[in-house]
C-alpha cells in the first residue's frame, strides 16, 4: 500500500542518481526492496527505493502551493510560463547558495519575463 507519484521529481545530483536506480533495484534479488515488495509495481518500488536510499520526499503541493494549486492535473513542462519555472527554481535553491548554472537559468527566465511578459 506505499506508492510514489512520479509525475515531477526534483533534487540534487545525488538524490536524483538514487532516485534513477528503482528500476535497478527491481530487478537486484539482495536490494531490500525484495522483501516487501517483490516483483515490479512502479510506484510502490519507487517508495521504498527512495526510502531505502535515505531521502526524504515532499509533496509538490506543499513546495508550492499557489503554482501546484493552479496545475490541476498532469501538464506539459513546456507549457510552463517562465514565472511559474522561476518560482520553482528560486524554492528549490531557498536552502543553498546558487551554483552557476542555477544562476544562468534564473538569468535567462528573467530575461523571458522581461521579453514576453509571462
Amino acid at each position: 500500500g506505499v506508492y510514489l507519484g512520479d509525475q515531477f521529481a526534483v533534487g540534487t545530483q545525488d538524490a536524483m542518481r538514487e532516485y534513477s536506480k528503482t528500476y535497478e533495484n527491481t530487478l537486484d534479488p539482495n536490494h531490500p526492496i525484495q522483501r516487501f515488495k517483490p516483483g515490479f509495481d512502479f510506484h510502490s518500488n519507487l517508495a521504498f527505493s527512495v526510502y531505502y536510499a535515505g531521502l526524504e520526499t515532499i509533496s509538490f503541493n506543499s513546495m508550492l502551493p499557489n503554482v501546484a494549486g493552479s496545475l490541476g492535473g498532469l501538464m506539459d513542462p513546456k507549457l510552463l510560463s517562465a514565472s511559474v519555472l522561476l518560482e520553482c527554481i528560486q524554492s528549490d535553491i531557498s536552502n543553498r547558495p546558487p551554483a552557476i548554472m542555477d544562476q544562468a537559468w534564473i538569468s535567462a527566465l528573467q530575461q523571458d519575463i522581461a521579453d514576453k511578459g509571462n
